[in-house]
């Protein structure tokens, strides 16, 4: 008997068989809904997590830099991230229909790219120890670890359900990041962002 698809299982799939999980999001049998149902726990996780950990650890990063904030703080970064994320994947698209003039389905980018938090749930569950250990060099080397897992992530899902070249993917990924970066310091140097949700947002 085929069980309806559901977060968990979907995540689990997501991290361990990306390539079945990317077809499922090209044919229609993972919907949107599991996508972000996987970003907002990583956006709840991430936000008890910054909230909570201890104030300047590791002392040179980011997170640090923002100094001891709340979760409704971190949480507001996650929902303005998720955001981003929509204009993200609408220009991705709109990148790819001008270098591929393909119909690409906008709800399964935006698939793909809400899915790559699944590395943050997991990133965030072993930072954990790193904190009460103070691991500093573990916890750096796990962010970057999963940051750079979930950029192959979205190039690889974007390649698979928009049917495009590696190289397509990786230029509507790099130049609707490069958009959206203008748009937040745009915002910045307008003076309609502060400087603590400007840093959070970069890191995130």
């Amino acid at each position: 008997m085929n069980l309806p698809p559901n977060p968990y299982r979907s995540a689990l799939r997501a991290l361990f068989s990306p390539k079945d999980y990317f077809e499922d999001l090209r044919q229609g049998r993972v919907g949107l809904r599991i996508s972000i149902a996987i970003m907002a726990t990583a956006v709840i996780l991430a936000s008890l997590f910054y909230a909570y950990k201890p104030d300047g650890f590791p002392a040179d990063s980011i997170s640090a830099q923002t100094g001891s904030q709340g979760v409704v703080f971190w949480f507001i970064i996650g929902a303005i991230g998720a955001g981003l994320g929509v204009i993200s994947a609408y220009l991705s698209v709109l990148i790819l229909r001008f270098v591929d003039r393909n119909d690409i389905s906008a709800v399964a980018v935006m698939g793909v790219m809400f899915s790559a938090h699944v590395y943050y749930i997991v990133l965030f569950i072993i930072l954990i120890p790193a904190c009460v250990w103070k691991l500093a060099d573990f916890y750096k080397t796990a962010e970057m670890a999963a940051s750079l897992a979930g950029l192959i992530f979205t190039v690889a899902g974007i390649r698979a359900v928009a049917r495009v070249t590696i190289g397509k993917a990786m230029l509507a990924t790099f130049l609707s990041s490069v958009v959206v970066a203008a748009l937040v310091f745009g915002t910045y140097l307008l003076e309609l962002l502060p400087a603590d949700i400007l840093k959070a947002l970069f890191f995130v």
